[in-house]
């Protein structure tokens, strides 16, 4: 059971270090479906996930000189103050309601992948637009990040795909937010986590290959076009099974 869990974690890493999404939508259902407790367990350790998905991913594209440091810089910033914000609202919320505000957040994100359209290479980025809308979107992000245990980035690449952005630089760029923001509501997330460390170390690993893996194919051979519609079924699917089991839950009680 643990090495199926660790391939299908290096794959997710691969394919979703690629979109710059950090993979935390696929992350938390998978862990809770191995065992782990979803709110102590899946929620933290896919935060860690996240963290190193981002941060190999992001350096890869840093490399690059995909990534806009200043546009990054400004949803970091907010980001810092909304996944401890999302981690305490947490506490205090069932785990029924939970999965349905997590299905719904996948949800919307696949939509908007599915919907996404490569940016008009004529188009001008308005830079005032760009930075605004980043603080906005990186508090939301934070905020998704530590209730729910995502990456945030759900939120960050379809704006920046929205405004303008280059489909790879909106990755890379999204890549480097979703390092912090994870980071920060992991390490809020760390005083109630109950996950077995050496199963953490084991898929820290795999999620450092799977995600190097998947940044280089991005930065060098990707078709943009495909890898969004492969992300958004995957998210939709999972989507689905997840509202599912939230609201079975819901109507089976405390």
């Amino acid at each position: 059971m643990t090495a199926i869990l660790l391939f299908t974690i290096i794959l997710t890493a691969g394919l979703f270090g690629m979109m710059g999404l950090g993979g935390g939508v696929i992350y938390v259902p998978i862990l809770a479906w191995y065992g782990l407790d979803f709110r102590t367990g899946a929620i933290p350790l896919s935060l860690l996930l996240v963290t190193t998905t981002g941060m190999t991913a992001a350096y890869t594209y840093f490399r690059a000189r995909l990534v806009h440091l200043r546009i990054g810089a400004a949803a970091i910033a907010t980001a810092f103050i909304g996944a401890p914000a999302g981690a305490y609202v947490l506490r205090h919320i069932s785990t029924g309601v939970i999965k349905i505000l997590f299905a719904g957040v996948a949800f919307y994100a696949s939509l908007r992948i599915l919907a996404s359209q490569d940016p008009d290479p004529d188009r001008t980025v308005d830079p005032k637009l760009a930075v605004t809308g980043a603080l906005f979107i990186g508090f939301f992000s934070g905020f998704s990040s530590g209730l729910l245990g995502v990456s945030g980035a759900l939120f960050i690449l379809p704006f920046l795909l929205s405004i303008g952005y280059p489909t790879k630089e909106a990755v890379a760029t999204s890549a480097m937010v979703v390092t912090f923001s994870a980071l920060s509501a992991f390490l809020t997330h760390l005083q109630w986590a109950t996950f077995d460390p050496s199963l953490a170390v084991l898929l820290v690993l795999g999620v450092a290959i799977g995600s190097r893996m998947g940044g280089l194919w991005t930065s060098r051979r990707a078709r943009p076009r495909t890898l969004r519609r492969i992300v958004g079924v995957i998210i939709l699917i999972i989507s689905v099974k997840v509202a599912v089991e939230g609201f079975l839950q819901m109507l089976a009680g405390p």
